[in-house]
């Protein structure tokens, strides 16, 4: 990126003035990392919401299997059973 900015500059048609020569290669090459630094920012949300949906899903089933053993649910001291309902 920065070297066809360089290029850029120096393959400028003749006449031009050189410092708005400078400035107009200088943004570019600006406006082309800030546009690199935005991918990758992106890129590395992407992938932690990406980890953080696996994990959910984990727990989900974790969570279901659990609700549909009744384990973890409370028990009983005395008996060691699952505990009745207060309904």
């Amino acid at each position: 990126m920065y070297r066809l900015g360089v290029a850029g500059y120096f393959l400028s048609p003749p006449g031009m003035n050189t410092f708005f020569t400078a400035v107009n290669r200088t943004m570019g090459v600006l406006f082309l990392w800030v546009c690199t630094l935005l991918l990758l920012r992106t890129l590395a949300a992407d992938e932690r919401l990406k980890t953080a949906l696996e994990l959910l899903q984990q727990s989900e089933t974790r969570f279901r299997a659990m609700a549909d053993t009744g384990a973890g649910a409370p028990l009983d001291l005395a008996s060691g059973q699952p505990a009745r309902s207060l309904q």
